[in-house]
């Protein structure tokens, strides 16, 4: 699962791993972020496969939950679940609206907070990269005149 940066600089890796770990919680097969903020200069969209087999239609099901606050859409997060999953679609969406209430919190706390001057790096699930990315980066500014 890989996050992208479109624009900005806050830290999205928290936020997309609670997304993911709801992914996994709920048996999703997929599961997508898109946070587009342009009033802070922020876009960040990430997409997680969870199940890699071919999903026929019919089998599967989509629903997307906006992400609002003070008036404003900057995202939402777009779920595809297996129709035969153990729970109903009623209560899924039930889990789903709570859990974006969570998410539109923690995103509004995010772009409230001023804008960090921490080098961008890729947000994806492995970390040994991450840490690498950032070393390699610190290490050229700390080089360069």
């Amino acid at each position: 699962s890989k996050g992208v940066q479109l624009q900005g600089n806050r830290d999205w890796g928290g936020i997309w791993k609670q997304v993911c770990d709801f992914a996994e919680e709920n048996g999703l097969n997929e599961i997508v972020l898109d946070v587009n903020a342009p009033w802070i200069h922020e876009s960040f969209h990430a997409k997680r496969q969870l199940n890699k087999n071919k999903r026929a239609l019919g089998t599967e099901w989509q629903s997307e939950l906006p992400l609002i606050s003070h008036g404003r859409i900057f995202g939402r997060i777009v779920f595809w679940a297996p129709v035969e999953s153990g729970q109903t679609h009623h209560d899924f969406m039930q889990q789903a609206v709570s859990f974006s209430s969570k998410i539109e919190t923690a995103v509004a706390k995010l772009c409230q907070e001023e804008t960090p001057t921490k080098p961008r790096v890729p947000h994806d699930s492995n970390e040994q990269e991450r840490d690498q990315a950032v070393e390699l980066l610190e290490t050229n500014k700390t080089t360069e005149p």
